[in-house]
C-alpha cells in the first residue's frame, strides 16, 4: 500500500507555484494550494477538476499570522500531517534605496521575509513531531547577489537565504 504525500503551497498565484502545485498534484501529492485572492483560483481549479487531481484551494495570506494559521490547522484536520511545505511568496520593490519609504520597505520585508517565516513557524512543530517533512524555500538569485534599484528586494531575499541556511542544519 503506497501512502499518500501531503503538501502545502503558501502561494499559487504566480507561476512557480501555480505550476508546482500542479506537478505535486499529478505526482500524486495531496495538494493543498495557497491562495490569497478566490478571483486567482479559477484556472487552477478548473485544471484540477478535469484531471481529477487530489488539488484543494486553500484561502492563505501569509501577511496574516491568522489566516496562515487557519491553513496549517485545516491541512492537519483533513489530512494528518504535512509532507512537504513549498515556501514561496512575494514581490519585487523596484527604485532607488534613497527613494522607497521605510513603510514600503517594511511592507516589502513583511511578505517576502515575515511571510515565509509565519509559515516555517506554523509547520516546523508539526514536521518535528511527526519526525519527517521537507521544506522549500523559493527566494531569487538576489538572495546571493545584489542588484542596482532593487535593494529592498534585494535584503528581503537576503533575510530568506540567511533564515534558510540556519535552518538547514
Amino acid at each position: 500500500m503506497k501512502l499518500r504525500k501531503v503538501a502545502l503551497l503558501s502561494d499559487t498565484s504566480t507561476s512557480v507555484g501555480y505550476e508546482t502545485a500542479l506537478a505535486l498534484a499529478r505526482k500524486g501529492y495531496v495538494t493543498y494550494a495557497g491562495i490569497k485572492a478566490p478571483d486567482q483560483a479559477k484556472k487552477l481549479s478548473n485544471i484540477a477538476n478535469i484531471e481529477k487531481l487530489s488539488l484543494q484551494l486553500i484561502t492563505l495570506d501569509v501577511n496574516s499570522s491568522s489566516s496562515v494559521t487557519s491553513a496549517v490547522k485545516q491541512v492537519l484536520k483533513n489530512e494528518g500531517l504535512i509532507d512537504l511545505l513549498v515556501n514561496g511568496t512575494g514581490y519585487v520593490l523596484l527604485g532607488c534605496f534613497e527613494d522607497i519609504s521605510m513603510k514600503e520597505m517594511a511592507a516589502q520585508f513583511e511578505t517576502n521575509f515575515y511571510g515565509i517565516a509565519r509559515m516555517l513557524r506554523s509547520v516546523l512543530p508539526f514536521m518535528r513531531k511527526q519526525r519527517s517533512g521537507v521544506i522549500i524555500n523559493i527566494n531569487s538569485v538576489a538572495g546571493q547577489i545584489g542588484f542596482p534599484c532593487s535593494s529592498a528586494f534585494v535584503c528581503s531575499q537576503f533575510a530568506i537565504q540567511g533564515l534558510s541556511e540556519s535552518l538547514r542544519y
